[in-house]
């Protein structure tokens, strides 16, 4: 999967949010890529920590921190999920995940591994599969994370064509700086460009 298409879906996973009335702040950082966290604020309560995840497999992994914690879940509120459409070619849902489910999964699925002397390093993720069933064997038993989602939402081809019709009204600096940020990651804002001739 392309950097470039990889951007757009977390876009468009955004825009899954905000079609459910919520306002969506990008959350820049040190290591996050692009669009890979968000502020949601809801029209009433408190703002949600969101992490965006783009699975190419239908597995979805964490790795553990140093105490043990599972990465992203310890903090954010809500997990969206992004993964193949089985019911469309081209086609990816979102999945909307609470992070405190998510965790009672995981550390059921550790306990499994562990129970049967296979328990991973820190840093190695822990998948369970999205689906019930799944060719991949993950040492344990625990799967169909796409029963526990909130909510799910379709994201069609076009959709990720419209967002690059939308590219072509961008400038050329524009243009720039946005795929600068794309290649590493980062927020185009972050970004400045400057033009030297040398003669």
């Amino acid at each position: 999967m392309r950097l470039g298409t990889k951007i757009q879906l977390r876009r468009a996973a955004a825009n899954a949010l905000i079609e459910r009335g919520f306002e969506v702040e990008e959350r820049s950082g040190q290591g996050i890529p692009s669009g890979g966290r968000l502020i949601a604020r809801p029209a009433k309560g408190p703002a949600l920590e969101v992490a965006v995840r783009i699975i190419p497999s239908r597995s979805l992994g964490f790795s553990r921190a140093g105490d043990g914690a599972f990465r992203t879940l310890k903090s954010v509120q809500l997990i969206l999920a992004v993964v193949r459409d089985h019911e469309g070619a081209g086609d990816f849902a979102v999945l909307a995940f609470e992070a405190k489910t998510l965790v009672r999964c995981y550390s059921k699925a550790l306990e499994q591994l562990e129970n049967a002397g296979r328990s991973p390093d820190l840093d190695v993720p822990i998948f369970i599969p999205v689906d019930e069933k799944s060719k991949k064997n993950v040492g344990h038993n625990i799967a169909g994370l796409k029963k526990l989602a909130l909510w799910s939402s379709r994201i069609d081809t076009k959709q990720l064509e419209d967002q690059r019709l939308d590219k072509d009204t961008e400038t050329f600096i524009e243009r720039v700086k946005r795929e600068f940020a794309e290649r590493n990651e980062v927020d185009a804002s972050k970004v400045i460009v400057e033009f030297r001739i040398v003669s």
